[in-house]
C-alpha cells in the first residue's frame, strides 16, 4: 500500500508524464516543430518561384504557360501557409505564434498576388488577353483588403488596359 510522500511521488510522477505528453508524437512541441519547418518551407517557396518567374520574364520566355502555373503554385503555398494559421497556430487564441503565423501568411500571399499580376501583364503581353484578364479578375477577388490594395489596383488598370485595346 502508498503512503504519505509515496503517494504524492505517484502522482507528481503522474502529472508529469501528462505534461511530457505533450511532447510526444502528436502532441503540442511536435505540431510546433512542424509549424515552423513548414512555415520556413512556405517562405522559400514563395522566394524561389519570385526569383524563378523573374528569369522567366526577363529572359521572354515563349512559356507562358509555365509563368501562370508558378503563381498558381504561389497561390497554392499561401493556400498552405493560411491553412497552418486556421488549423493550430490561431486555433481559438490569439498569441504571439498567431501574430507570426498572420505574418508569414500575409508575406506568402502579397508575392502571390505579385506573381499573378506579374502572369497577367506576361499574358497580356503576349497577346493571351483572356487568360490576362482572368488572372486580373482573380486578383482583384482573392485579395482583399489593405495589404493587397496595390496588387488590386495593379490589376485594375492591367483591366482597363485590355479594354482599351
Amino acid at each position: 500500500m502508498i503512503k504519505g510522500r509515496e503517494a504524492l511521488s505517484v502522482l507528481l510522477g503522474f502529472l508529469l508524464l501528462l505534461s511530457v505528453g505533450c511532447v510526444t508524437p502528436g502532441g503540442y512541441a511536435n505540431r510546433w516543430d512542424d509549424y515552423y519547418r513548414d512555415s520556413a518551407e512556405n517562405l522559400k517557396t514563395a522566394y524561389r518561384l519570385q526569383q524563378e518567374q523573374q528569369q522567366l520574364i526577363s529572359a521572354e520566355s515563349p512559356d507562358v504557360e509555365k509563368i501562370v502555373q508558378i503563381a498558381n503554385t504561389a497561390s497554392l503555398t499561401a493556400t498552405n501557409a493560411q491553412n497552418w494559421c486556421d488549423s493550430w497556430a490561431c486555433s481559438g487564441r490569439v498569441s504571439s505564434t498567431c501574430i507570426d503565423c498572420m505574418g508569414n501568411f500575409r508575406s506568402i500571399a502579397a508575392t502571390a498576388a505579385q506573381l499573378t499580376v506579374n502572369a497577367a501583364n506576361y499574358c497580356a503581353k503576349k497577346g493571351n488577353k483572356e487568360k490576362a484578364k482572368q488572372l486580373y479578375r482573380e486578383v482583384i477577388t482573392t485579395y482583399v483588403g489593405d495589404a493587397y490594395r496595390s496588387y488590386v489596383r495593379q490589376a485594375e488598370f492591367g483591366l482597363e488596359d485590355l479594354k482599351e485595346k
